[in-house]
């Protein structure tokens, strides 16, 4: 999970909705899309975990 949200933030420094509809969907997971967050602190926070 870490290594796919590393390499999404390298490539594009804010993940795609392209990129969000795969990550949920491989991992299972629910992001709402109507959630407002800050996509820098997100993508920090889950590679620094």
């Amino acid at each position: 999970m870490k290594s796919d949200l590393e390499k999404e933030y390298c490539k594009n420094k804010e993940p795609s909705n392209e990129f969000m509809d795969s990550f949920t969907k491989k991992y299972n997971v629910c992001l709402p899309s109507d959630t407002l967050f800050d996509e820098d602190a997100l993508m920090d926070a889950f590679i620094n975990i």
